[in-house]
């Protein structure tokens, strides 16, 4: 069992896994997790072709992103554990809804008491808010997008490939 850095090369391979899952956000897309994975070196997985583990470096030890199917969940949890434990870590879990914090909790009945952590769910917006911005609680990002419309008139929007990754990290 060892987790991998993430690289260029994993491209293909994490995203088969991550498209196969409803609910994964844009922020364990495999670009996003390769771009803070080289900017952090922070990042590694561990994955069998039918589910992946995202392990995360934290202060206090490393929190692990499980991306599963129910039936693999318990596999898949028993390596987290054993993992943690080898590193000298304390458990943490991220969970990307509520299904898999129902599935662990069926497996281990009140052994875990998930919480909720308001500084990793405060930037969730519905897409219909997100695309018109309007209201006054919207008035700083349209200040932003207004700002950077202002300040780089002639952006461009462009796939991330090898070939251009430098761009993205000057």
């Amino acid at each position: 069992m060892i987790f991998r850095k993430i690289e260029i090369e994993d491209r293909k391979q994490i995203k088969n896994i991550l498209n196969k899952y409803d609910g994964i956000g844009q922020e364990f897309s495999f670009e996003a997790l390769y771009l803070l994975d080289d900017t952090y070196e922070s990042i590694h997985y561990l994955t069998n072709y039918e589910w992946i583990i995202i392990r995360f470096k934290e202060d206090e030890g490393y929190s692990y992103l499980p991306i599963c199917e129910e039936q693999t969940i318990e596999d898949v949890f028993t390596i987290i554990c054993t993992d943690a434990k080898m590193q000298d870590s304390p458990l943490l879990f991220i969970c990307r809804n509520l299904q898999v914090v129902e599935w662990v909790d069926k497996l281990y009945p009140n052994r875990f008491e998930p919480e909720v952590i308001d500084s990793f769910s405060d930037y969730i917006y519905s897409i219909e808010d997100f695309a018109v911005m309007e209201g006054a609680k919207n008035k700083h990002k349209r200040n932003k997008v207004n700002k950077f419309l202002r300040n780089y008139p002639k952006y461009e929007v462009v796939k991330i490939r090898e070939q251009n990754l430098h761009r993205c990290i000057e």
